[in-house]
């Protein structure tokens, strides 16, 4: 088993105990040690999102020619890229298309923002999108909750630990709904270069 294997495991523990998991991550600074990486290295992961989706969802995969590096730990870009393409996969329930990419995005002072919080400056946005039906409003306020789920056979875990994990790599994740009433997460990354996302 992998750490993030036995996660779930160790959370259904918590709550059965009565602990809030979102007590133990008030030190932030113990789980993360965000740092200059670049985005590539979730490409290097494609061959295995494709076998994890199955063949019935069509993976596509794209980057910006000059992307830019970011901070955030390596292994959690990769825990988030994949917990989100899995909650899609679910969400798809007879297959359908999935798109994971990233763009260089400059976020200018008179701009709309792209996130609460987003200070002007230069940012990578991570889009990982699928053409299955959106989610229902009634339960927007509740997806990033732990244990909650609207599938049989999630754990309810995927989309908290990847916002967790965000939060902690000082990165901000959302859901939009897009105008063809489909889903698409955002995650957004602060260029290394610059100051960090003020949570």
């Amino acid at each position: 088993y992998t750490l993030w294997g036995l996660f779930p495991l160790w959370m259904y523990a918590l709550r059965d105990a009565g602990v809030s998991p979102l007590e133990l991550t008030a030190e932030r600074a113990m789980w993360a040690a965000p740092w200059a990486a670049a985005l590539v290295l979730v490409a290097r992961k494609t061959p295995e999102l494709r076998r994890v989706l199955g063949e019935d969802v069509e993976l596509a995969v794209g980057f910006d020619a000059e992307i830019r590096s970011v901070f955030i730990d390596p292994g959690s870009l990769e825990q988030i890229v994949m917990n989100l393409c899995v909650n899609a996969r679910d969400a798809m329930r007879t297959g359908g298309n999935l798109s994971v990419v990233a763009e260089n995005v400059r976020l200018e002072p008179d701009a709309p923002q792209l996130l609460p919080h987003m200070r002007p400056g230069d940012y990578v946005v991570w889009h990982v999108s699928d053409d299955g039906p959106g989610m229902a409003p009634e339960i927007l306020d509740r997806i990033f909750e732990p244990f909650f789920t609207t599938s049989s056979s999630g754990t309810g875990l995927g989309l908290y630990i990847s916002r967790e994990l965000a939060e902690l790599n000082q990165a901000k994740l959302s859901y939009v709904l897009t105008p063809q009433q489909q889903n698409s997460f955002k995650l957004c990354l602060s260029n290394a270069e610059q100051t960090k996302i003020e949570l």
